[in-house]
């Protein structure tokens, strides 16, 4: 095996050298390339997690308008049932004040009330007046 000369040594070195310049200015020029993209990548998330804030508070106004709604659905129907009970109560008891007071619509009597017409009612048939 012969030795390399210097210009033959040389020679090597400088490809060698010119090969780990190349192979650096590639690895610069894709870490810049993947910083690029990072940061793109890095910008998408942002506008995707202020979208989906937006999205979330959509989201709970809606939510909430809903269950407002439908809150207001069920105390309707409830205000609704409560008015029709009492109302089936008052015209029960006014039915009620017809047949037990010969026809006279007591709607809330006080006992004095009850005790005088009653006094007056026993009255009347005593004496054959006015039965119905």
């Amino acid at each position: 095996m012969r030795r390399p000369t210097r210009d033959e040594l040389v020679e090597r070195i400088t490809q060698d050298v010119d090969e780990i310049a190349r192979i650096t200015i590639d690895t610069v020029d894709e870490l810049v390339t993947r910083g690029e993209l990072l940061d793109d990548l890095v910008d998408k998330t942002e506008r995707l997690s202020e979208a989906s804030e937006g999205m979330l508070w959509t989201v709970r106004q809606t939510l909430n308008e809903g269950i407002a709604r439908r809150a207001l659905r069920m105390t309707k129907t409830m205000l609704r049932g409560v008015v029709a009970i009492l109302y089936r109560f008052v015209l029960l008891g006014v039915m009620a004040g017809r047949v037990a007071y010969g026809g006279v619509l007591f709607l809330f009597p006080n006992e004095k009330d009850i005790t005088d017409r009653l006094a007056q009612r026993e009255a009347e048939v005593e004496k054959g007046e006015k039965i119905f």
